[in-house]
């Protein structure tokens, strides 16, 4: 309410409403393993007595995997679980974490997490970004309306403005 901007406005409005629909990940790592936790729920990716077909058990984005219909390794697999876990813990940025998946995924020859890591790449950073030029427009309108004064606290529902307090 502080941005007098229509235009820039209704662009945040616009973000902040895409945003909301989509992941809560910071970094293609949180993505990655929130994508992979999301696999499990409702299916629980590997064939069992309470499926009558074993593709049951899996989403239909798993179709061509070869552990499709029989038991997904990157999500049911105790051992891949602990080796990515103990990689991602000793991975020191972000371009490793990225390798740890990538690994993974050759190694058991799953294509969702290379579609994960792509709609990362494509969509999901792509939008943290728009979310962060528009932050800087409003930041930088807010300074040029009100001078130096401008203060952001850290509450977010907070804003006092040339040192008055709303």
């Amino acid at each position: 309410m502080y941005v007098d901007d229509d235009a820039l406005r209704e662009r945040i409005g616009d973000w902040i409403e895409e945003s909301l629909a989509q992941s809560e990940a910071d970094t293609a790592r949180q993505f990655v393993e929130e994508k992979l936790n999301a696999l499990l729920d409702g299916q629980p990716m590997y064939n069992s007595p309470a499926v009558s077909r074993g593709e049951d058990a899996f989403p239909d984005a798993c179709e061509g995997c070869p552990h499709y219909g029989a038991a997904c390794p990157v999500v049911t697999d105790r051992t891949e679980q602990r080796w990515r876990t103990r990689k991602l813990e000793e991975a020191e940025s972000e371009q490793e974490a990225r390798r740890v998946f990538e690994q993974q995924a050759r190694d058991v020859d799953c294509h969702r997490i290379p579609a994960f890591l792509e709609s990362w790449d494509n969509d999901h950073r792509a939008l943290l970004e728009r979310g962060q030029r528009l932050q800087s427009k409003a930041e930088d309108l807010l300074h040029a309306t009100a001078g130096e004064d401008v203060e952001l606290e850290d509450d977010a529902t907070a804003l006092a403005v040339g040192g008055g307090e709303q």
